[in-house]
């Protein structure tokens, strides 16, 4: 039986590190000792409500993971050079996606296909 995740690749300093499918599931527990998924939806909704301190560790914690040899506060010092921004949108999609195996992701959009569009009158 194979499992429910995907290869992962994250991105750190120009190199790609991967993760295998069958190390997800330790990854994601990595993860979760920093940051939640319900938080990473808040933040990712709301950027107001980001606390990059504990965004940067779960995103250094899991890039280590991966095999990079970084430190937080390098992570963190990233985050303000050019397109820091980006990175952390990037930062958080990636462990959304990460955290969320790729078969529930096929069925949400199967069943938004099938559900059928209400009507409602306007007066």
């Amino acid at each position: 039986m194979s499992g429910i995740f995907e290869e992962i690749t994250l991105g750190w300093d120009g190199k790609q590190y991967k993760i295998p499918a069958n190390r997800v599931m330790a990854a994601i527990g990595v993860v979760e000792k920093h940051v939640t998924l319900g938080e990473l939806a808040k933040w990712q909704a709301d950027p107001e409500k980001l606390r990059l301190t504990q965004l940067t560790a779960a995103y250094g914690a899991i890039i280590r993971f991966a095999g990079a040899n970084v430190t937080d506060e390098q992570v963190y010092g990233g985050i303000f050079m050019a397109g820091g921004q980006a990175q952390v949108v990037s930062a958080i999609q990636a462990m959304l996606m990460m955290m969320i195996p790729p078969s529930a992701l096929t069925s949400k959009k199967d069943d938004a296909k099938k559900k059928p569009v209400s009507k409602k009158s306007v007066s």
